[in-house]
């Protein structure tokens, strides 16, 4: 049975067919729904008894004081199958948001499923040097921790993470990590050769070459890959699909890192039924 989507904000499903299993393929009916950075309420429809949930917090900005041009963290990931439920039951979804401006404090926003599960959003960068540590997820059958940020000026930011592993870290030069996340961003000075040879950690190649704008990323073709993009690869290339920014980049959607000078994404939930 193929994935359906029924509502949507700030994300998508697919019409693929993949094995059914806990964590992969079509879950239930084939249901799904997607939120976007807020609050809001699910109410489980009538005949379902249990979902299947996963989740990105949003990931870290970059600051950009006179002290500190790091890149933030990226966001954690988190699944879980949810049985037991009763028709008419409501449980709160959140959705954590990305700050609105580089420099601020704290981290990105947690999403979460009620008490269930939940996955942490990158901690921002402000007036440090120091590497910015990805967001965790936390009482999922499945946790991934985000990517953190270059440790130094003009950092990269960290990918987030998926359901295929860690997202990783924000580079100076091109990196040489095997996590199964989205890749983290390239701080100041990068070229695109290192642009070309140094897609090793995400599914995708990112972004576009700011000199070329050759576009380098794949399509997804189904919610299990979403967060396996890459980083920016030269300045002031954002992250795709939750790749972390470059120095300059944002971080790509959902729960990228921003590099310095730049945002981070909002996180993502998706249930499905």
């Amino acid at each position: 049975m193929s994935r359906t989507v029924i509502q949507g904000s700030g994300g998508s499903g697919s019409n693929s067919v993949f094995n059914n299993n806990f964590a992969t393929g079509t879950f239930g009916t084939g249901k799904v729904m997607t939120y976007g950075a807020g609050s809001y309420s699910f109410v489980v429809p009538s005949g379902i008894s249990s979902v299947r949930v996963r989740m990105w917090g949003a990931g870290g900005c970059g600051a950009n004081s006179v002290s500190s041009y790091t890149g933030g963290g990226g966001g954690g990931f988190a699944l879980k199958v949810i049985e037991g439920l009763s028709s008419g039951d409501s449980i709160l979804i959140t959705v954590g948001a990305a700050a609105t401006s580089p420099n601020s404090a704290g981290s990105g926003g947690t999403s979460s499923f009620g008490s269930y599960v939940s996955a942490t959003g990158g901690q921002n960068a402000v007036s440090t040097n120091s590497s910015r540590v990805g967001g965790v997820g936390t009482g999922g059958d499945i946790n991934f921790a985000g990517g953190s940020s270059y440790a130094g000026g003009n950092g990269g930011g960290g990918g987030a993470a998926s359901l295929f592993g860690n997202g990783g870290n924000g580079w100076a030069i091109y990196p040489f990590p095997n996590s199964g996340g989205a890749d983290g961003g390239f701080s100041f000075g990068t070229t695109k050769q290192d642009n070309l040879r140094s897609a090793k950690n995400g599914f995708g190649y990112g972004g576009y070459d700011y000199t070329s704008l050759a576009q380098y990323a794949q399509p997804i073709t189904n919610i299990d890959l979403i967060g396996t993009g890459q980083g920016g690869r030269v300045i002031y290339e954002s992250g795709i699909n939750g790749g972390g920014g470059s120095h300059g980049g944002s971080g790509g959607f959902p729960g990228g890192g921003g590099g310095s000078y730049a945002l981070g994404s909002d996180g993502l939930l998706i249930v499905e039924y």
